[in-house]
């Protein structure tokens, strides 16, 4: 059987604004990239002999920065003025079709595509686990895959296999969730604004956290493959 690929760059550049005096705002959001719109993510063309794969992603941008909702407070000292929320999350959809007149389940019944989640950054690729090395040594959690069945989502072992597809008359159909997170703390936004936290106490803890996620995260493009 021929091997089919796929390729799914998501970019995810990151700008940080500090005051000059203190640390009074923060962004980090996703500027132009390789000619491509502002935190852009897209699936590069594919054929195959035997089926067509094609693969669409529910959201475009990924982007840290303050929580979806969150209200600032009057006490708040870590301000964000950007107007960007948290959109850490994107699901891409698999679609499988067997050439015309192919029996559906029994050429579906044969599918076994990988899919591995990498990075590129200044021309240096970043394989998956050198990937969540570059998250986890900051204090970010790893990007997590999860697939969905049924009604739920579960632990994805990198292969899309004929048992989580959805099957209609035509083709195959699987949904993969990436979802990216700050970590064990959460958004530094409602973290370090929280109860326990101060300006005086923890400016200096914020900001180096602030500044090595924006050094993580800069210039970091990540690439999904399907084959």
């Amino acid at each position: 059987m021929k091997r089919r690929s796929i390729t799914l760059a998501i970019c995810i550049l990151a700008v940080l604004a500090l005051a000059s005096i203190g640390f009074a705002s923060w962004i980090i959001s996703n500027p132009e990239a390789s000619g491509h719109d502002e935190g852009s993510i897209w699936v590069d063309d594919v054929t195959s002999q035997v089926y067509d794969v094609t693969a669409t992603l529910s959201n475009e941008t990924i982007q840290y920065g303050v929580p979806t909702g969150y209200s600032p407070k009057p006490t708040d000292w870590l301000t964000n003025n950007s107007g960007k929320f948290d959109s850490l999350e994107t699901i891409l959809t698999v679609v499988i079709k067997p050439e015309d007149g192919a029996d559906v389940n029994a050429t579906l019944n044969a599918a076994a595509l990988g899919v591995t989640l990498t990075g590129v950054k200044g021309g240096t690729e970043y394989n998956t686990t050198q990937l969540n090395e570059l998250f986890t040594d900051v204090g970010l959690a790893a990007p997590v895959l999860t697939i969905k069945s049924g009604e739920e989502w579960v632990e994805f072992d990198g292969t899309i296999n004929y048992t989580d597809l959805v099957v209609d008359a035509t083709s195959g159909t699987a949904q993969i969730k990436i979802t990216f997170s700050w970590g064990a703390n959460g958004n530094p936004y409602t973290y370090y604004n929280g109860t326990g936290h101060s300006y005086a106490q923890d400016r200096e803890e914020a900001e180096e956290f602030l500044a090595a996620v924006y050094a993580a995260l800069y210039e970091l493009s990540y690439k999904v493959t399907i084959k």
